[in-house]
């Protein structure tokens, strides 16, 4: 099984080459509200930390936007950003002043993308199973949608090693599908049910294996039970819509839409099926449209916040 995981990662590889190029003009307008909203939650996390009080990271203080460039600084804590793709959870921490954050991601186009944005962060290439850092270097672990590709009890055994005593590991994971995203992965698998023969062998392989994340961590309590086995000494976990985003029908679907295997699999369509395609999504979005013609997104996420003594 652990041979399995660590061969996968060829496959994730290619899946983000194809999703880099289309990442930073697509996907990131769509997520942008899910990882602010995280990156002030992890705010409010570190600095009750900070004081000895964080009894509860689901009953904490909002936390401000920094208004001027001349804002608070905090801490130079050393935080580092796992599965960081282009480095949007660290643009957000630095806003809220952040300084010392180290972003760490398997695709190397991701990596690239972010560097051309962010280039005052430190930027490392790495597999999650496998994290190349001294042991005990950092204040904080942080993650938005970054670990959902790796095996839990690999990945998250890695992280507490890279956590000096007193560190804190904070993320945000997918819940349980909303009815927007499923119904355009329901309306894909209607017009186009599989990846085109001609697609890469390891990425064909990669998105038709089990993924073992969520076949562990089902639920938040799963969360918590896992990270106390490995070693966490608290671990809080909660599933619920943190974040509701108010979007445009076309921004929805074009960040749906560049993934990788989501836009490989509509382009082998020929144009009036792709047209028929984008016509009959239309409609089936149409009941979950405002008077302005923009869409509701609330989908379920997990949050996670643990200690390691």
């Amino acid at each position: 099984m652990v041979w399995a995981i660590l061969d996968s990662a060829e496959g994730i590889r290619v899946l983000y080459q194809l999703t880099a190029p289309r990442y930073e003009a697509d996907i990131a307008p769509l997520m942008d509200a899910l990882v602010s909203n995280l990156a002030k939650w992890i705010t409010a996390c570190l600095q009750a930390h900070q004081r000895g009080a964080l009894f509860d990271p689901f009953d904490l203080p909002d936390v401000p936007v920094r208004t001027s460039p001349a804002g608070v600084k905090r801490p130079a804590l050393q935080l580092l950003d796992l599965g960081a793709g282009t480095g949007a959870l660290s643009h957000h921490l630095m806003v809220l002043g952040w300084q010392a954050l180290t972003a760490l991601d398997l695709s190397p186009e991701m990596l690239s993308a972010g560097q051309k944005s962010h280039s005052q962060m430190r930027w490392l290439q790495a597999n999650l199973h496998q994290i190349p850092l001294k042991p005990h270097t950092f204040d904080g672990a942080v993650s938005a949608f970054g670990l959902n590709a790796t095996s839990p009890k690999l990945s998250l055994r890695q992280i507490k090693q890279t956590l000096r005593p007193g560190g804190l590991l904070m993320y945000q994971e997918w819940g349980a599908e909303d009815e927007l995203s499923h119904l355009v992965e329901e309306t894909l698998d209607q017009f186009a049910p599989d990846l085109p023969l001609e697609a890469n062998p390891a990425l064909v392989a990669f998105m038709e294996s089990p993924k073992v994340w969520y076949e562990q961590l089902q639920d938040a309590d799963d969360h918590t039970e896992v990270l106390r086995q490995i070693g966490f000494d608290l671990a809080w976990a909660q599933e619920r819509p943190f974040v509701s985003s108010t979007l445009p029908v076309e921004q929805f679907l074009r960040g749906k839409l560049a993934w990788g295997w989501r836009r490989l699999r509509l382009e082998t369509l020929p144009p009036p099926q792709q047209a028929l395609f984008y016509a009959h999504l239309q409609e089936a979005l149409r009941p979950h449209q405002d008077s302005q013609g923009n869409l509701r997104w609330s989908p379920p996420l997990i949050r996670v916040c643990a200690l390691k003594e």
